[in-house]
């Protein structure tokens, strides 16, 4: 079971950080076919947010709420304001850290062909705002002209709903 800390400590928490980026890493296996030859299977351990939750011991939930956290008139008054802002800015390095490893390693093992090149793309379009963009411009004037039969049936269709 999850249990979230009761304190927390942005060394440790950092700590935890580096060491879930360096054990994320993807491995070779060796597998055997169906005729029994060795194959080598390419194990994948992308970094995620998820991921890096059940790592440090919290849920998810606990870690957004962490990073959007907002100061209080209260938390003002009593101090706990000043440990908190510190606790958001080690949680948005953990975000920023582990998306950025995520996104590097998508594109380079997506492009070396480690990886499937259609989970690529949706990883990258979902997580990291990454989309394919076609610019049209459209340049010209657009003119209708109607005949005169044209601009009378369509004045007798305007006049008639009203």
């Amino acid at each position: 079971m999850v249990t979230k800390p009761t304190k927390f400590d942005k060394a440790t928490f950092l700590k935890k950080l580096n060491s879930y980026l360096k054990s994320s890493t993807d491995a070779p296996e060796i597998v055997r076919d169906g005729k029994g030859k060795q194959i080598i299977h390419f194990m994948v351990n992308l970094p995620t947010i998820p991921d890096f939750c059940s790592y440090i011991g919290i849920t998810k939930k606990t870690l957004y709420n962490w990073r959007d956290w907002e100061t209080t008139s209260n938390e003002k008054e009593d101090g706990s304001a000043v440990w908190k802002q510190a606790r958001k800015i080690a949680v948005d390095t953990a975000f920023e850290r582990i998306l950025n490893e995520q996104q590097k390693r998508l594109i380079n093992r997506g492009l070396s062909g480690d990886y499937n090149p259609t989970i690529v793309k949706l990883i990258l379009s979902n997580n990291h705002n990454m989309h394919d963009e076609v610019n049209t411009n459209v340049t010209g004037e657009v003119s209708i002209i109607f005949d005169e039969n044209q601009s009378r049936r369509i004045a007798e269709r305007i006049t008639g709903r009203k």
